[in-house]
């Protein structure tokens, strides 16, 4: 647990001037009072680093100092705060170097210590320390490059026969998964651990800025699981991945069955031909949804007509399998009326707009990603949720990386091209509650490639959603939950898009449990560019159908969440909710030195 501020009016105090502590706390809000701003003040400063148990003992005795000053002069939160700071429980440090050095010994137990050893040393000790000192002189610019593991790191590593430190590898380590759920945790999720905690040790431990970009592109230093991702898959058994793929198609009950209405429509129309589907098209705008329907019913008995086709045999079980299909539809008329239907309006209208696109030649000319949006997608998308979209900051992913353990004071959320919310399931928030995003990357077909190389950033983005989700469900009960709300946390299904030029990609987050996410592509598809590829949109419509009863599913098990949560706030026999785990930011991409020194356009 991290030691935090119990009050935000707070958060701009300075050490009054006549305090016997270092000028730091004098000028540095206390916001900023946390061990690691006040090693990066040193390393930016002194030319001469400290040692390091100078350093924290300094920062040790000076917040002593304050958190024992009369109230009047110093609020009793920040007399709290500076306690937890020292508090071995809340050190915010202590989990870096737990997890990546000290495998077999508590950092707590190591600086509880270091003031008995530091009595131990005899003179001989300090005068060794003085003519060491000459090792630890580097350059400000040099020294700044370390990062914090690697500068405590090169310390204890120097004062390890003094200490008595049992450096182990993090591969030594059990994996710490905090198993929330009465249900056994499944074995594969151990190895899934491992490979986080192993990724986790490496990278920390490496100062390449380019190796450690790298490793961070790899989902499960994240917690993902993506089934798409062959470093993940390789990790599993054949056994494994199909318990895995259950888990999945459980939580997929029954996604592909729309509406019987919608249903009707989309099995008439796939008996239509490119030509047919354009014809339809174009009589939506000037005859209305009312107008395509009688068009397609004309266009039905036309086939009726005509002789059927002879069956193909392809499949040992076409009869089981296309019998329960042919029954649903063979003898459904279609209704006039039906033009007053949500889901067949949206059929109709993606028809249309598809063709109108299409006459307009705008898949042939140059576009810009704007423009593809607004002739098209925005109609895919339609009626799907609230919609923005435009460089939109997604509050979810600002609250995780606000709370990541090295984030500065202006951390934002990643930017959106599109975001899907609905507002009055969240009027505090600034675009509503969140619930699913697509992200998008060039307008040229060769950028089909670029985004799908981006995945990562839309998987954690719908992690976060999902997060937030539980995080206000929790909140109505006090951060304690019922286990049948608790388990219910894995049925809060988390659809995103990718797009590129004409392409959409659907991928999905489902939570296990353990802090861990699987991820999995739904669907692919193209959005027609010529008038013989309309056959196309039909697959488009119920994909897009599907799509928004999975999210339709969401929310009404969210509203059902919260209010069972509300009813059961001073209810017995509860669990707390495990509390979300601090991570780092994502390393920043290193810059060609040919691209930096490149003049401004």
């Amino acid at each position: 647990m991290t030691a935090t501020l119990r009050s935000n009016i707070h958060v701009h105090f300075l050490a009054p001037d006549y305090l016997d502590v270092n000028d730091y706390f004098k000028k540095v809000d206390a916001q900023d009072w946390k061990l690691k701003h006040y090693l990066n003040y040193h390393l930016e400063t002194e030319n001469i680093i400290p040692a390091w148990t100078t350093v924290y003992e300094d920062w040790i005795y000076s917040l002593d100092v304050i958190s024992k000053t009369n109230h009047k002069k110093v609020p009793n939160s920040i007399s709290s705060f500076c306690k937890d700071l020292t508090n071995f429980n809340t050190f915010e440090g202590e989990i870096i170097l737990e997890r990546s050095i000290y495998s077999s010994q508590k950092l707590s137990e190591l600086l509880q210590g270091m003031t008995d050893i530091k009595k131990k040393r005899s003179q001989d000790d300090d005068d060794d320390n003085k003519a060491g000192l000459s090792n630890e002189k580097r350059s400000r610019h040099e020294m700044h490059e370390y990062t914090y593991l690697s500068y405590e790191r090169e310390y204890y590593q120097r004062e390890q026969d003094e200490l008595l430190i049992l450096e182990c590898s993090i591969e030594a380590e059990e994996p710490l998964i905090e198993w929330e759920f009465s249900t056994p945790k499944p074995d594969w999720l151990d190895k899934m651990a491992w490979e986080h905690q192993s990724l986790t040790s490496t990278m920390f431990s490496n100062n390449d800025p380019k190796i450690r970009h790298e490793l961070s592109s790899n989902p499960i230093l994240w917690k993902i699981i993506d089934l798409s991702d062959q470093r993940i898959t390789n990790l599993l058994s054949e056994n494994e991945l199909s318990e895995l793929n259950t888990i999945i198609s459980t939580s997929l009950k029954n996604w592909t069955i729309l509406e019987p209405m919608a249903e009707r429509y989309l099995y008439s129309l796939a008996k239509l031909d490119g030509n047919q589907l354009r014809i339809i098209g174009e009589i939506v705008r000037p005859k209305g949804t009312h107008g395509a329907i009688l068009e397609l019913q004309k266009i039905l008995n036309n086939i009726k007509e005509k002789s059927p086709e002879e069956s193909d045999d392809l499949f040992e079980d076409k009869d089981t399998f296309e019998n329960d299909d042919k029954n649903l539809h063979e003898e459904i008329l279609l209704s006039i009326e039906d033009h007053t239907n949500a889901d067949v309006a949206f059929i109709f209208d993606l028809i249309r707009f598809t063709c109108k696109m299409i006459a307009k030649g705008i898949p042939q000319r140059q576009n810009s990603e704007r423009d593809i949006d607004m002739f098209i997608k925005r109609h895919v998308f339609d009626t799907i949720l609230d919609s923005h979209f435009g460089e939109v900051v997604s509050r979810t992913s600002r609250n995780r990386r606000v709370e990541a353990i090295d984030a500065p004071s202006n951390t934002e959320g990643y930017h959106l091209d599109w975001m899907f919310t609905k507002h009055d399931l969240g009027k505090e928030l600034c675009w509503g509650r969140e619930f699913s995003l697509c992200e998008r990357t060039g307008s040229k077909s060769e950028d089909t490639r670029k985004v799908l190389s981006n995945t990562l950033k839309v998987q954690k983005t719908l992690r976060d959603m999902h997060r937030n989700l539980f995080e206000s469900i929790s909140a109505e009960s006090s951060g304690t939950l019922s286990k049948p709300v608790l388990h219910a946390s894995t049925k809060l299904l988390m659809p995103g898009f990718l797009s590129s030029y004409f392409f959409l990609r659907i991928i999905l987050i489902i939570y296990i449990g353990g802090g861990f996410y699987v991820s999995v592509n739904l669907a692919d598809f193209y959005i027609p560019t010529k008038y013989d590829e309309l056959e196309s949109i039909l697959k488009i419509s119920r994909t897009m159908l599907q799509i928004k009863k999975l999210l339709s599913t969401t929310i009404s098990r969210f509203k059902s969440m919260k209010n069972r949560a509300e009813k059961e706030k001073f209810s017995p026999g509860k669990v707390k909710v495990p509390t979300r785990k601090q991570e780092f930011r994502s390393p920043q991409k290193s810059k060609n030195p040919i691209e930096q020194k490149r003049p401004d356009k």
